[in-house]
């Protein structure tokens, strides 16, 4: 019955693909691919309302959920309308603050989000209008906060935690962690590969290079990139 009232529910956008399909003027090989969009459609609308239905507790409208999508803890997992989780892709949101993504957010294939689970953690903020690349991973051991309009490389990582290694007598998983906040700003644009460690700021409007390793704030509007990042030059306002 939930099946049902679902298709019901997006009969629109069902209509409309099956006229493309069934258009005269459109060719076969046209035809194809509007059949297997309207496939790609039902499947991901069937498998996220499954999800808002039986695995996530707090989920808006017009979620779509890919093949093979694995969530823990969904009852602290906060998603907005109209957002996409890839094929592959892994949530735990087991935290203080759970995972809360808002809406307008794409998070693709492969991406992994994790709160910080058994070892406690503060969670993942990820604000409007945001894309995760393929094969991100982001950590919750800190609050990690992804501000609106941010654009976020294939696979980034961010890392809210640092191993103390000071004392070489010691084993340095011996010697505990820090942990400390990692903050993007609003319409931040980071490249592919880069790395973002505990305790950083990235600045409004400011574009990180790929491959870059954020371990200092980086101001608004700034073009940074190497390892460490380092600020390049300013964006013209």
């Amino acid at each position: 019955p939930e099946v049902i009232s679902y298709l019901i529910l997006y009969q629109k956008e069902l209509g409309v693909l099956f006229l493309a399909m069934r258009s005269k003027n459109n060719n076969f090989k046209k035809n194809i691919n509007n059949f297997i969009k309207l496939i790609f459609f039902l499947q991901t609308k069937i498998r996220g309302y499954f999800y808002k239905i039986f695995i996530i507790n707090n989920s808006g409208r017009n979620l779509l959920i890919g093949k093979n999508v694995k969530i823990l803890n969904g009852n602290n997992l906060f998603i907005g309308n109209n957002c996409f989780i890839d094929d592959n892709s892994f949530i735990d949101a087991d935290s203080k603050f759970g995972v809360k993504i808002g809406n307008n957010v794409l998070i693709n294939r492969g991406s992994y989000l994790k709160g910080f689970g058994e070892r406690g953690g503060e969670g993942i903020i990820i604000k409007n209008n945001v894309t995760l690349g393929n094969n991100s991973i982001l950590y919750g051991h800190a609050l990690l906060t992804i501000g609106n309009f941010c654009a976020i490389g294939p696979n980034v990582v961010c890392i809210p935690e640092n191993h103390n290694y000071i004392n070489s007598k010691i084993l340095i998983r011996k010697q505990g962690t820090i942990r400390k906040r990692i903050f993007i700003e609003d319409d931040v644009w980071i490249g592919s590969g880069v790395k973002i460690l505990a305790g950083t700021t990235i600045g409004k409007g400011s574009v990180i290079g790929a491959g870059a390793v954020v371990n200092n704030n980086i101001p608004p509007f700034c073009m940074a990139a190497g390892v460490p990042a380092i600020i390049k030059k300013k964006r013209l306002r």
